[in-house]
């Protein structure tokens, strides 16, 4: 019996050994999925002439005005961080068209050049072409036969909407090209030209400037509805901003932000957005113009 418990417990000491000596399965490691970076959104750049105040300005470095407020707000709807492309006028076609750009928004007019070259979105704004004279001269060029009919020097932008209604409508003016309003406005003061072309918001501003030596013929030369430009290709942006503007004009928004920068433009200025294109504007004859309403 004493040899058989002797054999049991040797049996039990080898079998502990044994198990002792068999390698235990090391657990695998869990697994672990490293999460995908959130990818950041990509900027809208926003191509701007910062000569074209109020829509577009510099104060020192800042940029200012009409359309940085509500490519701001494009940015904000879209949830894109806003990068300004600034360039000249002449410059603004091409930089969307080289991809420096994804939008111009820089009180560009419609026309059929443009259209051939880019997408306009829906326009918001109607404006029209006026004539600035030094003030003590305004008698002069009030009836608008005696303004088409000047023989003497006409200043305008390069490439602007000005640019293109000299030519067409001043048969015996001379015509004289500017990289910015301000220069030729300075070229009007000392009597290099005896007109400036601009844009209706432009003439008012320009006029605000220098209202002692300035004035603002009340004859509209043309009529134009602003609108932004894209890529032809580019459907979604075009889809999206016109979706924003619709958001803007139906909030009334629109007429608040256009009023902020141009104050008698706050209703009758913001033109309908099923009518891009350009047609004549009928002459104003009262003392202060006012941009043409509007056609519903």
């Amino acid at each position: 019996m004493r040899a058989l418990k002797h054999l049991c417990f040797v049996w039990l000491l080898l079998a502990g050994f044994a198990y002792a000596q068999t390698p235990t399965a090391t657990p695998a490691p869990a697994a672990t999925t490293t999460p995908t970076p959130i990818k950041p959104p990509a900027p809208l750049r926003v191509a701007v002439d910062p000569h074209e105040p109020p829509f577009v300005y510099k104060s020192g470095e800042k940029l200012s005005g009409l359309e940085i407020e509500l490519a701001r707000g494009l940015g904000d709807a879209l949830n894109r961080p806003v990068v300004f492309v600034e360039t000249s006028m002449t410059d603004l076609i091409p930089a969307l068209l080289d991809d420096k750009a994804d939008i111009v928004m820089s009180g560009m007019a419609i026309n059929r050049l443009r259209q051939v070259r880019t997408a306009f979105c829906s326009p918001y704004l109607r404006i029209g072409q006026l004539a600035l004279c030094r003030r003590a001269e305004l008698s002069i060029y009030v009836n608008n036969n005696n303004l088409q009919n000047v023989r003497g020097d006409i200043g305008v932008v390069t490439g602007s909407t000005g640019d293109m209604v000299v030519s067409a409508q001043f048969a015996f003016a001379g015509h004289t090209p500017f990289p910015t309003y301000a220069e030729a406005v300075q070229a009007l003061l000392s009597k290099k030209v005896d007109l400036v072309l601009a844009d209706y918001p432009v003439a008012i501003w320009e006029c605000a400037e220098n209202e002692a030596s300035i004035g603002m013929v009340p004859n509209f030369l043309s009529q134009e509805d602003v609108a932004w430009a894209v890529r032809k290709d580019d459907d979604a942006l075009r889809s999206a901003a016109n979706a924003y503007l619709e958001q803007l004009r139906t909030s009334g928004k629109l007429a608040l932000t256009i009023h902020k920068w141009i104050p008698d433009a706050a209703t009758e200025s913001i033109a309908p957005s099923s009518s891009p294109g350009s047609m004549p504007a009928p002459a104003v004859t009262a003392d202060t113009a006012k941009p043409p309403a509007a056609k519903n």
